[in-house]
């Protein structure tokens, strides 16, 4: 696939240059450089002088009379222009002003930055992307990818989360810096850590980075801090490595300027641009440049057990024998399992707390295409929230079950068109195929958040981090469990117990958006089916963890349609996986405390001798516990959740798998398996009277038995109110929709297997809380 064309917004800050170097080693190209700087003050006499800094929201501008000085020194052409308004939008997130409004104040900045790369278009018809050194800022992230796809750019942010990759310390970063030889240097400190004795220091040299880490260890700074993400300092770089850097700016220090509250900045002058010195251990750099690896150190343990594994090996416990509901049943049957029903229950709203579940919605009598079923839903859903004070903006939450994924291009843009605020819902698609009854070319379902008390995670831009989400769905959007008052739903809600929605994660390689495939694998390979697996779970689990979820209520990997036997192959890689994540990380977690090991990551790629880089080891890894053990109460801490394999028709992509799950953060929980058959997996909200139920049956006989023993699993006195989605590989017993107290969101599959490869016939996940009956 050809590179793409990128215009690079530059700050002259070290991680906006450090960023151009990785577009350049994921095989695209720069056209032209891009910067937006204060305009000069009414009182100064010089048009560019640094007390013009407006410790801006939104951009770095400390330094910036060096700009200029960019074009020649990177050979490549700038475009600059004077940044308008001030920061009116102040939301961690962004969205634009609508097209028709009007204001007597002043724009908000981030609009600045349209007219800019408008003209920069103009000139370079062929750029297609917008390159940024975001790491941590949603703040800035969401603005620039705002901008970036109302023109048609993609946005790549190739540093995002950089530090919670491989080693996972912070400093890692100054350091792979230091290992190209770029040389950014400090010109504004603002942090009670740090001096004016910081000023011009170059902050990936190893003696400063320890002065960093020093200074913030003793200020309570982590995360982020010593990379100058909360504004601790900012930086200017003046050289780096020849793949980049034609020359170098050079520039004398005439002296600091120390602010309010310990702030202080260099006074800068007589900048130039000079021709440049040879570069660490010759080459042009790129050589030394280190691409954080596709995997974390638990997943790739995770692979390497699979890959080891023989596939006529059992699952221990798991066993993937014929069960009682597929004897009988010949092949032909076997590849569409489900029977359509004429008696699906369709339109079905339940209120569960702080949630209002809409499922099954349909319109076969809008015609007989995908777009306008859609179109007659989405029409027909807006009023229907309206009548409970909702607005598409708080559903968090969406399945879309098409009859074909080749329906997707043309249904996306009006599913999207009423999502206009920032963080649209969570979304599992999937293509059913026949299973859809007749007529029926698509089925939506969606969760509301009925209080407007949420927040989320919708990354646009291209990173080594997860897949970007270019669309009208994000990564994940976390509630509160159960309902908070209006006097307490400001930022203290999200101590307390969340639900996580997160969305389906298929496995994309997040720095190019392809599909994963096994180098030496043939089409249909099992060794491929546990490639893409793994990688797609490892997003789950990067994604909870940015979310704070501490714990899985339970899993759903959905696998696209493939011949009998293959789909057991499948199951059984998926269970394996989700098992041995779970079993590698209670490893870890038992392993704290004891004597130190050697870092394994450390060893592997070879930091030892490596120019100015001395990476941190495991042992500290500061990213968040998933599963979180201290979370769970009264049972034993080496429980696994409960997981479902569900076979389908097809997968976004052409993806053999996709996973999703629902996560708990912010919890104390209780988990219990019960003993009758069929078992139930239950999890106990102890901080907010909540449970979550997965169940399944695997006889025709036993579904009528899943509803029964949900109502006694749930211990309670009063009234129970639940919403159910039942995932179906027949036909559900007219029966099973006549009892009023059942509310279900309806999923018909192919096939279906529990955590121990039991092959089912119904699954059930139950969402329960005391209440009134709906």
């Amino acid at each position: 696939m050809p590179g793409l064309k990128v215009i690079a917004l530059i700050s002259g800050g070290k991680d906006s240059l450090f960023s151009i170097l990785h577009c350049l080693a994921n095989g695209h190209s720069v056209v032209a450089l891009a910067n937006l700087y204060p305009p000069p003050s009414a009182d100064s006499t010089e048009p560019e002088h640094e007390a013009d800094d407006l410790n801006s929201y939104m951009y770095q501008t400390v330094g910036h009379s060096l700009i200029p000085l960019y074009s020649a020194a990177l050979d490549i052409p700038l475009y600059r222009q004077p940044i308008l308004g001030a920061a009116i939008n102040t939301d961690k997130t962004y969205a634009p002003p609508p097209p028709t409004a009007t204001t007597t104040t002043s724009p908000d900045e981030t609009e600045s930055l349209l007219p800019l790369l408008q003209r920069i278009l103009h000139d370079h018809p062929s750029a297609d992307a917008l390159s940024t050194g975001a790491i941590l800022s949603t703040y800035q992230r969401t603005r620039i990818e705002s901008v970036a796809t109302r023109l048609g750019l993609v946005p790549l942010s190739y540093l995002w989360h950089y530090t919670s990759l491989p080693p996972y310390a912070p400093a890692a970063l100054l350091r792979d810096m230091a290992a190209v030889g770029q040389d950014a240097r400090i010109v504004k400190v603002a942090s009670g850590g740090l001096d004016a004795g910081f000023l011009w220091e170059n902050v990936a040299e190893a003696r400063t980075v320890g002065r960093l880490e020093r200074a913030m260890a003793r200020f309570g700074g982590g995360g982020g801090a010593v990379l100058g993400e909360g504004g601790e300092f900012e930086t200017v770089t003046v050289g780096g490595p020849a793949v980049l850097w034609r020359k170098r700016i050079q520039v004398e220090v005439v002296g600091s300027v120390v602010g309010e509250g310990g702030s202080a900045v260099v006074r800068l002058g007589g900048a130039k641009v000079v021709e440049r010195e040879e570069g660490l251990g010759g080459g042009d750099g790129m050589e030394r440049l280190r691409r954080p690896g596709m995997w974390d150190v638990e997943f790739e343990e995770v692979l390497r057990g699979l890959e080891e594994e023989e596939e006529d090996i059992g699952l221990g416990k798991l066993s993937l024998g014929p069960s009682e509901a597929s004897v009988g049943t010949t092949e032909q049957e076997a590849e569409v399992a489900y029977a359509p029903s004429s008696s699906l229950p369709v339109w079905q709203t339940v209120e569960l707390g702080n949630v209002l579940s809409i499922s099954n919605m349909v319109a076969p009598e809008a015609g007989s295409t995908a777009a306008l079923q859609i179109s007659a839903i989405m029409d027909r859903l807006v009023p229907l929230l309206r009548t409970h004070n909702c607005e598409p903006s708080d559903i968090v939450f969406s399945t879309l079950l098409l009859r074909s994924m080749s329906d997707f291009t043309a249904i996306n843009p009006i599913y999207g068109a009423v999502f206009t605020k920032p963080n649209p819902p969570a979304r599992v698609t999937v293509a059913c195929g026949p299973s859809l009854p007749d007529n029926v070319e698509l089925i939506l379902s969606v969760i509301v958040d009925k209080e407007n008390t949420r927040r989320g995670l919708h990354v646009q831009s291209r990173s080594y981090w997860a897949p970007a989400n270019i669309g009208p769905y994000s990564q994940a959007v976390a509630i509160p469990v159960g309902h908070t008052p209006p006097d307490e739903r400001g930022d203290g809600v999200w101590s307390r117990p969340q639900a996580v929605y997160v969305a389906g994660q298929i496995p994309l390689v997040p720095a190019s958006m392809d599909m994963v495939r096994a180098e030496d694998a043939g089409e249909g390979d099992i060794k491929d089916f546990k490639l893409q697996t793994t990688l797609a779970l490892q997003h789950l689990w990067r994604i909870g963890r940015a979310m704070d979820v501490g714990w899985w209520a339970g899993a759903v990997a959905f696998i696209s349609r493939c011949e009998r036997e293959e789909g057991e192959k499948r199951a059984r890689v998926a269970m394996r996986a989700w098992r041995r994540i779970h079993e590698v990380l209670q490893k870890e977690k038992d392993d704290d405390g004891e004597d130190e090991e050697v870092d394994v990551w450390d060893l592997k790629h070879g930091s030892a001798g490596r120019i100015g880089v001395c990476l941190k080891s495991a042992e500290e890894d500061g990213r968040p516990r998933l599963p979180d053990y201290e979370m769970v109460e009264g049972t034993d801490g080496n429980s696994i959740p409960p997981c479902f394999v569900v076979q389908v028709e097809e997968l976004p992509r052409g993806a053999d798998i996709e996973w999703t799950s629902l996560g708990l953060a912010k919890s104390r929980i209780e988990k219990r398996l019960t003993v009758t058959e069929p078992k139930l997996h239950i999890t106990r909200i102890l901080d907010a009277n909540s449970s979550v139920v997965f169940g399944g049956a695997e006889k025709n006989e036993q579904v009528g038995l899943i509803r029964k023993l949900i109502r006694q699993s749930q211990e309670s006195q009063e009234p129970v109110c639940n919403q159910y989605t039942i995932y179906s590989s027949q036909a559900l017993p007219l029966d099973f929709f006549e009892d009023w107290e059942v509310k279900q969101q309806i999923i018909p599959c192919q096939r279906i297997w529990d955590e121990n490869g039991k092959e089912l016939v119904v699954a059930a996940v139950v969402r329960s809380i005391p209440g009134t009956l709906k």
